[in-house]
């Protein structure tokens, strides 16, 4: 079952089932996004915790980005 067939499956139950779609963070890799930095762990967090909270009731079976606005670039 994906993501929109979990949030359907429990949507009487008052339970939201979201993704959450990080960008590059503290790796040993280049940042490529537009914010031109590794994420911190702590920010990925951030975005989870709003998720689970009460302020984000409305949001279910969504992909939740958390990539500072990755570029992807041709070379």
């Amino acid at each position: 079952m994906h993501r929109g067939g979990f949030a359907q499956a429990l949507a009487a139950t008052g339970v939201t089932v979201n993704a959450v779609l990080p960008g590059p963070t503290r790796t040993e890799t280049r940042p490529s996004s537009i914010i031109k930095r590794l994420e911190q762990p702590e920010e990925i967090a951030e975005v989870v915790a709003f998720l689970v909270s009460r302020e984000a009731a409305a949001i279910s079976g969504s992909p939740v980005r958390a990539d500072g606005g990755v570029v992807l670039a041709i070379t």
